[in-house]
C-alpha cells in the first residue's frame, strides 16, 4: 500500500471532499448527489479503513437534513450518532454538527437529536417524546392570584420554550434526581434556545393572553386582566409609535436644511432602526417591567435617568447580541479550512475539547466585536421609548367615592414627576397603584426570561467575553467599557494572568441545582395564605394608622406634625412589605418553573475579583427564602461526619451558631421532636422553625434530617443539602493575619480554642448594656429598644466598620434589621426607625473603638498610601502639565482662568488610581473618577449624565475610603477561588457566597482543611510587603502633593523659604503650584543625572521637599484632607451630610442601594459628634511637591500562622 489509512493526511482529504459536498447539498437540495455521498461513505470510505472523526460525521448528519423524505432523516441520523457513538465521539460530533447548521436545519436537527431513536417492528424510526408526557410540574400548587389571571403556568411553559413538554425533552416526574444529565447535548440546545427567544416568547404569551381574553367577551383592558393581555395592547401602541418615530427621523434626514428637533431625530433616529420595531418594544416593556418591579416601585418610584438608561442598554445590548448572531452564522457557513481535518484519525475527547476552543477563539479574534453605544444615545433612545410608553400603556381602573358608585376609568400606568433629593431636582417615574396591587399578586412572568440559571453547564472561562452563558457574551469582570480597569482586564486575561479566576469561576458554574420540592411545596402554601410567614411579608398587612389629633388641643400644630410623620412612616413601611412581596413572587415563579430541573448559575466578577452569579434574581445568593429552596442537584452520602454536620448546620441556620460543636449537635438532638413536627407539619404543627434565625433553610435542615434518621440506615443516606462554612468576621480574619496581631488572631478564631469566639456578639452585649443604663436614666429610645438588639442587628455594621463603612451607611444597615422587628407589642406606637438606627450606630461604633486594635495600623497604612497616590501626577502628566503651561501664559490661577471649551488641564487635576495585583494574579483598579456631568436633553427632561473615562481625575475621597475595604475584598476574593480550585481537585461540589463556602456535609471537614490550608498559602507571604514593593514599582517617579501641619517646625521652614522667595508660604494658587512642581521635577532629574556636575546642582537646589528630606520625619506627613477615621471613629455631622451629597459607594456591594441612598434628616444627625481625630485634622496645612514614596509597613506581630490548621472554629 502506498499509503495508511489513518493517515492524518488521507482522513484530512477525506473529510475535504465530504464537506465540499456537503456544503453543495446544503445550498442546492440535491437529492441525487446526496445519496452519492451517502454510498460514498458508507462502502468506499470505509472499505479503504479510513476512519471518520468527529468532522466527518457532523458533517454527514449536516448534509443528511436536507434530504426530502422525513421518515429517512431520522433513521439516517441515528445511523452516524450510532457510528460516533461506537467511536467514543458522540457528544462531540453533536456539538460540531450544531455549530455547522444553516438557519433553516435547527429545528429539524433539534427534533431528530432529542434522544436515541426506537426501532418499531416494520422498521421504521420513531422518536420518544411524540407522545407528549403531561408536565411535571402541571401538579404544583397554583400561586395565590387575583380572578382571570390568565394562562397561569401554562402559558410561561409556552413563553419558556425550554419548557415544553416533548419539543423540551423534560424529564419525567419519576426519573430519579441524582440522573444529572442523561442528554447534555439537548440540555445545550434548550439553553440556546432560552437565550435566544426572550422578546419573540414574551410577544407571543401577550398575544396568546389578549385573544384569549378575547374570546370571553373582554375586549379592553380592564382591571382584572392578566399582565400578558395587558402589555399586549402596549405592544401594539408602542410598536406603532415607533414607526412613527422613524418615520419621522427618516424625513428629517431628508431635509437640506435642518431645524434643531430634525438633528435631535437624527441623532437617535438610526439607532431605532437596527431592531425590529416589535422587538424594540418588546425590550422596552420588559426593561421598565424589570426595572421597576425590582426597584422599590411601591417606595416613590425609580429615577427616570435609572430606567431610561435601563432601556438604552437594553436595546443597545440586544442589537449587539443580534449582530454577533449574524456574524457566527456568517462564519459558520465558511468552509472548514484544511487544517481543521488535520487531526488524529480517532479523535480523542480531550482533542475533539481542544479543537472546539480553538476554533471558538479563532472566531472571537475573527470576528469586530460590535461597539457599545455612548451614554448620551443609550439615554435619548431610552427617553423617547419610555416617552411613548407613558403616553400609551394604560389600565381601566375602578374609582371608588363615598357619594358616588363606582365608575372605570382608563389611567395611565406611567406617571412622570419630579421631587427634590439632598436639595437637587430629581425626574422619577412611578407606576399606576392599581398596577402595583396586579404586580403583588401576578409577577410579569415574561420577564424572567432574561439571564435565568441555566439548564445546560456554563461555558467554562477561557477568556475576557469567552465563558457563562451560550449565547450572550457577557465579560468576565463587570467593569464599564472604556474604563481603565476594563483595559487592565483584556490584557491580563490575554497575558493569562486571569487563568485562576477563570478556573474558579468555571468550578462555582458547574455546580449542578435543584429546587427543593418538599420546602417549595410549603412556601406556595404560605404565600397562598396571604399571612405573613417566615419572611414572606402580609398580603394585605393591618396597620392601624394613629388617630389624627383634636383641633381643639393646645399643641394642635406640634401634634399634626408627629401625626403626619408617623403616618407617613406607617405608609412607607407598607409600601416597602408590598414591594418586597412583589419581588418574593417572581422568585417564586421562577422556582416554580425549575422544579424537577437541574440547572447551574453561571458567574462573573467585580472590579476586585469577587465572584456573582450572573442570575440576578434568582440564586444562592439571595435572601433565605431562595437559600431555603436550593438543594444540589448531586446527592452523597451522610456517614458518620455527615450525620454530625448536619445536626450542626440546623444549630447554625436557628441561630444557635456561637457554641461549641457538640453543643450544637446536642441542640439538634434535644429538639428531634421538633425537628419531625415541622417537617411533617410546617404550618399546621408548632411553627418551631419560625423561629430560627433563617426559618426556609431551618426546615429544608429539618426536612433532611428527618428522612436520615428515618431511613433504614442514617449513614447511608443520600444527602443534597448544601451545608455552610462562613467566616468570623472574615474581614478581621485577613487583617489579622496581616497584621499578625495574636489578640486580634484570638478575637476571630485563628487562634485555636475550645469554642468560637464571637465579636459580634460581644458588640451585641455591650450595646445592649449601654442602652440599658440610657433606659434607665430615663432616655426614650432606648426604652423602646432595650431587650431589641441583638447580634443581627449590629452584625452587617460591625462586618462592614473594618471594610470602611461609611456612618450613614452604618445607620441604614442598622435601619434595615429595625425594619424587620416587629414593635407592635412594645406598648408604643409606630416607632421613628431613623432615630434609632442613629442612636444604634453610635453605640456600635462606640463599642467597636474600645475592641479593636490590631487592625487599626495596617487600615491606616492603607489608607496613607491610597490618600498620596491619589494625590500624585505621573511622569508623563507632569511633561504635559508643564508644556500645557507654556503654551498658555499669563493665567493666574486655572480654577480662575475664564472658561474655555477645552479645559486647561492643571497640577492639581490628578488622574492616577489606586491600582494593586491580587494575591491571583488579578490586577485590581479602583474605578472612581469625578467625571463631568453631561446634560443631554430628552423629550422628558434634561437628564444629567456622568460619562466616566480614564482622562477624569481621581475621586480623592472615594479612591482613599474604598481602598482598605477592596483591598480585604481582593484578599477573600481570592481565598475562596484558591479553595474551589482544592475542592474541586479532590472532587467535592462547592459554592460560596463571598466568605461562606458550601458543601455535602460528608465533605465538610474536608473543605474545612481546604479553607484553612489555602488560607495559610495565601498569607504565608508577606501580602502587604509584597504591596509596598508593587507600589514602589508601580508609582516610581510619580511626585504627590504632601502636607504637613503650618504650625510645625517643618511647615515654618517651608513657608519662610517661600517667603524668601517672594511666594505665598501655603502654595495656594495653581501658578504658584506650577512653579513649584518644575523646579522639584528639575531636582528630581539632576539628582538622577550620570553626570556629577548636575547632581551637584541638584543636591544645592532648595525646595520644600529637600527642606524635608533634610530635617523631618515621615510622622510629619499628614492627610491634605479631611479623609481619614478609624476602626469605631464617628464622623462629624457635616461630613455626614457630605458623605451623603457624595453618594459615596464603598464596603459591601449588597449595601450599595443603601449608601447610594443619599435622603436623611437632621433629626438622624443630631446625636453624631466630632471625633477628637476630626478635630484634630483641622489646623492649617501647608502642601509641597514631594517624589512618591510610601510610609513604612507596620511592623508585624507574632503570631505563628500555622497555627490555624489546628482551629476548627475558622470557618463553622
Amino acid at each position: 500500500m502506498l499509503y495508511k489509512p489513518t493517515a492524518p493526511g488521507l482522513l484530512a482529504a477525506h473529510t475535504e471532499y465530504v464537506r465540499e459536498l456537503a456544503w453543495r447539498i446544503t445550498k442546492t437540495k440535491n437529492q441525487q448527489m446526496l445519496k452519492d455521498l451517502q454510498k460514498w461513505f458508507e462502502v468506499d470510505m470505509r472499505r479503504k479503513g479510513v476512519p471518520p472523526d468527529t468532522v466527518t460525521y457532523a458533517l454527514m448528519i449536516q448534509a443528511s437534513l436536507s434530504g426530502d423524505n422525513r421518515k429517512s432523516i431520522p433513521r439516517t441520523i441515528w445511523r452516524y450518532r450510532q457510528l460516533a457513538e461506537e467511536a467514543g465521539i458522540h457528544d462531540q460530533t453533536l456539538e460540531i454538527a450544531s455549530r455547522l447548521l444553516e438557519d433553516d436545519q435547527v429545528e429539524t436537527f433539534e427534533e431528530f437529536t432529542k434522544d436515541s431513536p426506537q426501532r418499531t417492528e416494520v422498521g421504521e424510526a420513531t422518536l420518544p417524546g411524540s407522545d407528549v408526557l403531561p408536565s411535571v410540574i402541571t401538579s404544583l400548587p397554583e400561586v395565590k392570584a387575583v380572578p382571570q389571571k390568565g394562562l397561569g403556568l401554562t402559558s410561561l411553559r409556552k413563553a419558556l420554550s425550554l419548557f415544553r413538554d416533548g419539543a423540551s425533552g423534560l424529564p419525567s416526574k419519576d426519573e430519579k434526581s441524582d440522573k444529572l444529565d442523561p442528554n447534555a447535548t439537548q440540555n445545550v440546545l434548550r439553553q440556546r434556545r432560552l437565550e435566544k427567544d426572550t422578546f419573540e416568547s414574551a410577544i407571543s404569551r401577550w398575544r396568546e393572553e389578549n385573544a384569549r381574553e378575547k374570546k370571553i367577551g373582554v375586549s379592553t383592558p380592564v382591571k382584572n386582566s392578566s399582565i400578558g393581555a395587558l402589555m399586549w395592547g402596549w405592544h401594539e401602541a408602542l410598536v406603532s409609535a415607533i414607526k412613527d418615530e422613524v418615520a419621522k427621523a427618516n424625513e428629517a434626514e431628508s431635509k437640506t436644511m435642518k431645524s434643531a428637533s430634525d438633528r435631535e431625530l437624527c441623532q437617535y433616529g438610526p439607532f431605532l432602526q437596527i431592531l425590529p420595531p416589535e422587538k424594540i418594544s418588546a425590550a422596552t416593556i420588559l426593561a421598565v417591567m424589570a426595572t421597576t418591579a425590582t426597584d422599590k416601585l411601591a417606595q416613590g418610584g425609580v429615577r427616570l435617568s435609572t430606567l431610561v438608561s435601563a432601556i438604552g442598554h437594553s436595546i443597545q445590548d440586544e442589537s449587539i447580541a443580534e449582530a454577533r448572531l449574524v456574524e457566527a452564522q456568517r462564519k459558520r457557513k465558511k468552509p472548514l479550512v484544511k487544517s481543521q481535518s488535520l487531526q488524529a484519525p480517532r479523535a480523542t475527547k480531550e482533542q475533539t475539547r481542544k479543537w472546539l476552543a480553538m476554533q471558538e477563539r479563532k472566531r472571537k479574534t475573527e470576528t469586530l466585536e460590535p461597539s457599545e453605544w455612548s451614554r448620551s444615545i443609550q439615554v435619548k433612545v431610552g427617553t423617547v421609548l419610555l416617552s411613548r410608553l407613558i403616553e400609551t400603556a394604560s389600565i381601566n381602573v375602578e374609582s371608588t367615592r363615598e357619594d358616588s358608585p363606582p365608575t372605570k376609568e382608563r389611567q395611565a400606568v406611567f406617571f412622570h414627576g419630579f421631587r427634590f433629593v439632598s436639595g437637587k431636582r430629581c425626574g422619577f417615574v412611578q407606576m399606576n397603584k392599581a398596577m402595583i396591587e396586579k404586580m403583588t399578586h401576578e409577577p410579569v412572568k415574561s420577564v424572567l426570561l432574561k439571564n435565568l440559571p441555566m439548564v445546560a453547564e456554563p461555558r467554562p472561562w477561557t477568556g475576557f467575553h469567552d465563558g457563562g452563558y451560550l449565547e450572550h457574551l457577557i465579560p468576565v469582570l463587570r467593569i464599564n467599557n472604556g474604563t481603565l480597569g476594563r483595559r487592565y482586564g483584556v490584557v491580563a486575561s490575554e497575558s493569562g494572568d486571569l487563568d485562576q479566576s477563570f478556573a474558579g469561576l468555571t468550578i462555582l458554574g458547574k455546580t449542578p441545582w435543584r429546587i427543593n420540592r418538599p420546602v417549595f411545596d410549603t412556601m406556595i402554601e404560605a404565600w397562598n395564605s396571604g399571612d405573613a410567614i417566615a419572611k414572606i411579608p402580609a398580603l394585605d398587612p393591618l396597620i392601624e394608622k394613629p388617630p389624627m389629633p383634636s383641633k381643639t388641643a393646645l399643641d394642635y400644630a406640634e401634634q399634626r406634625r408627629k401625626w403626619l410623620k408617623q403616618t407617613k412612616n406607617i405608609e412607607n413601611y407598607k409600601a416597602g412589605l408590598k414591594s418586597n412581596r412583589c419581588f418574593q413572587n417572581f422568585q417564586i415563579e421562577i422556582a416554580r418553573a425549575y422544579v424537577d430541573q437541574t440547572f447551574y448559575f453561571p458567574h462573573n466578577l467585580d472590579f476586585r475579583g469577587r465572584a456573582y452569579p450572573m442570575s440576578p434574581l434568582f440564586n444562592h445568593m439571595g435572601a433565605d427564602n431562595v437559600r431555603g429552596l436550593l438543594i444540589f442537584a448531586k446527592g452523597k452520602e451522610l456517614g458518620v461526619a455527615g450525620l454530625r454536620w448536619l445536626k450542626i448546620h440546623l444549630a447554625n441556620v436557628y441561630g444557635f451558631d456561637k457554641a461549641s460543636f457538640g453543643e450544637r449537635e446536642k441542640f439538634a438532638s434535644d429538639h428531634l421532636t421538633d425537628v419531625y413536627d415541622a417537617a411533617e407539619n410546617p404550618l399546621s404543627g408548632r411553627r418551631w422553625w419560625l423561629k430560627a434565625e433563617d426559618p426556609w433553610q431551618c426546615l429544608a435542615t429539618c426536612i433532611e434530617l428527618k428522612n436520615a434518621l428515618d431511613s433504614e440506615d442514617p449513614h447511608r443516606f443520600v444527602s443534597h443539602l448544601a451545608i455552610h462554612q462562613d467566616g468570623t468576621c472574615n474581614g478581621l480574619q485577613h487583617y489579622a493575619a496581616l497584621g499578625g496581631d495574636i489578640i486580634g488572631a484570638r478575637q476571630v478564631n485563628l487562634e485555636p480554642g475550645d469554642r468560637p469566639s464571637d465579636i459580634y456578639t460581644g458588640v451585641a452585649e455591650l450595646v445592649k448594656a449601654e442602652i440599658g443604663k440610657d433606659a434607665a436614666a430615663g432616655n426614650a429610645t432606648a426604652k423602646t429598644l432595650d431587650g431589641i438588639v441583638t447580634r443581627k442587628v449590629v452584625k452587617q455594621t460591625v462586618m462592614t466598620n473594618v471594610y470602611g463603612v461609611t456612618f450613614l451607611g452604618a445607620q441604614r444597615q442598622v435601619r434595615k434589621q429595625l425594619n424587620e422587628i416587629d414593635f407592635a407589642g412594645s406598648g408604643v406606637g409606630p416607632p421613628d426607625i431613623g432615630q434609632m438606627a442613629n442612636y444604634i450606630a453610635v453605640k456600635i461604633f462606640s463599642a467597636l473603638s474600645t475592641m479593636f486594635t490590631g487592625a487599626h495600623d495596617i487600615q491606616y497604612w492603607l489608607g496613607k498610601c491610597a490618600n498620596r497616590i491619589s494625590q500624585s501626577l505621573s511622569p508623563e502628566q507632569i511633561e504635559f502639565i508643564l508644556a500645557e503651561d507654556k503654551v498658555k501664559p499669563g493665567v493666574a490661577d486655572y480654577k480662575k482662568a475664564p472658561t474655555t471649551r477645552k479645559r486647561v488641564e492643571g497640577p492639581t487635576s490628578f488622574k492616577t488610581p489606586v491600582i494593586w495585583t491580587n494575591p491571583l494574579g488579578m490586577p485590581v483598579v479602583q474605578p472612581y473618577r469625578n467625571a463631568p456631568a453631561q446634560s443631554v436633553s430628552t423629550n422628558l427632561q434634561r437628564v444629567s449624565l456622568q460619562l466616566p473615562s480614564p482622562s477624569d481625575p481621581v475621586s480623592k475621597r472615594k479612591q482613599f475610603q474604598a481602598f482598605p475595604p477592596n483591598f480585604i475584598h481582593s484578599l477573600d476574593a481570592s481565598h475562596m477561588i484558591l479553595t474551589a480550585l482544592m475542592c474541586d481537585a479532590k472532587g467535592l461540589s462547592f459554592a460560596a457566597v463571598h466568605d461562606s463556602f458550601w458543601t455535602h456535609a460528608s465533605d465538610v471537614d474536608t473543605m474545612n482543611g481546604f479553607i484553612r490550608e489555602s488560607f495559610i498559602k495565601m498569607h504565608s507571604e508577606n501580602i502587604i510587603d509584597r504591596l509596598a514593593a508593587e507600589f514602589s514599582a508601580r508609582y516610581k517617579d510619580y511626585v504627590y502633593l504632601a502636607s504637613v501641619s503650618a504650625s510645625s517646625v517643618l511647615g515654618r521652614k517651608i513657608q519662610a523659604m517661600r517667603k524668601s522667595a517672594g511666594r505665598n508660604g501655603k502654595l495656594a494658587t495653581n501658578t504658584e503650584k506650577l512653579e513649584e512642581l518644575r523646579t522639584e521635577r528639575l531636582r528630581c532629574k539632576l539628582l538622577a543625572s550620570d553626570n556629577p556636575k548636575e547632581r551637584e546642582q541638584g543636591a544645592s537646589m532648595v525646595t520644600a521637599a529637600s527642606i524635608f528630606e533634610q530635617s523631618a520625619d515621615e510622622k510629619e506627613i499628614v492627610p491634605s484632607e479631611n479623609l481619614e477615621a478609624g476602626i469605631g471613629e464617628i464622623p462629624s455631622a457635616r461630613d455626614v451630610k457630605l458623605e451623603a451629597n457624595e453618594q459615596l459607594e464603598v464596603g459591601d456591594l449588597d449595601n450599595a442601594k443603601l449608601v447610594l441612598d443619599p435622603r436623611t434628616d437632621d433629626s438622624e444627625l443630631e446625636k453624631v459628634q466630632p471625633s477628637a481625630a476630626v478635630k484634630r485634622r483641622s489646623a492649617p496645612l501647608v502642601r509641597f511637591w514631594m517624589s512618591m514614596k510610601f510610609p513604612p509597613v507596620p511592623k508585624k506581630g507574632d503570631f505563628d500562622l500555622s497555627r490555624l490548621r489546628d482551629s476548627l472554629y475558622f470557618f463553622s
